[in-house]
């Protein structure tokens, strides 16, 4: 047999694509209604799509304000990831309820088929979200934009406002803090902003005089 391991492709490096605010409102603008949940979920939490389409109510603790996602690791049988549940996560998971007695996040059946029910609200498939989706992106003229790329718009996000990696990396559940590193762009932009806020403050004529020579101070 084969050594699989030599053949694997090396993966490509870290692709951190965030959705900017303006991509955000046209994307929901042209989304299905009752995808909004899921995918608002998603650019808050921070989750995989396949935990996010099979979140079930018994994962979700209220009282603690907290979910318990097994995830996949080396140990048997996996592991398993907490996320906090944030006041606008509560109010999110809060208006589901009701509308499926196992699964959290569902659709709205747009025609009768088979056992299902036009109107009736059914979990997600793994690949029945695609075809509203890619529709939506389209129409929003939202390029170079997956679904997995809601994890990293929650992560860039989420890193830029606490300024704490290690924070992030729980919340991904991130089992090495070099995976999380790939979003320190956000602190590096931040650093860089407020590095140009204070030199131009400090000397002025490098923005109105283009080639000034900076002045001269004391060390």
């Amino acid at each position: 047999m084969p050594d699989w391991s030599q053949l694997r492709l090396r993966e490509a490096a870290g692709r951190i694509r965030e959705l900017r605010s303006d991509e955000e409102a046209r994307l929901f603008e042209h989304l299905r209604e009752d995808f909004h949940p899921l995918v608002s979920f998603c650019l808050m939490a921070g989750v995989r799509l396949n935990n996010a389409i099979r979140l079930t109510w018994s994962q979700v603790d209220f009282d603690n304000r907290e979910i318990v996602f097994r995830v996949k690791s080396k140990r048997p049988g996996g592991d398993v990831h907490m996320v906090p549940v944030t006041q606008a996560m509560l109010f999110l998971l809060a208006q589901q309820r009701g509308r499926h007695p196992i699964f959290v996040f569902t659709y709205v059946c747009a025609r009768s088929r088979g056992k299902r029910r036009k109107g009736e609200c059914y979990p997600f498939s793994q690949s029945g979200w695609r075809r509203p989706w890619k529709a939506a992106l389209k129409a929003a003229g939202i390029e170079d934009f997956r679904f997995h790329d809601t994890r990293h718009t929650a992560a860039t996000r989420t890193l830029r406002a606490s300024k704490n990696l290690k924070a992030v990396q729980r919340m991904l559940g991130h089992q090495d803090i070099t995976t999380t590193a790939r979003y320190a762009h956000a602190l590096k932009d931040d650093v860089l902003a407020a590095m140009e806020a204070v030199q131009s403050q400090d000397n002025p004529r490098q923005e109105t005089e283009p080639g000034a020579k900076p002045l001269k101070g004391k060390a």
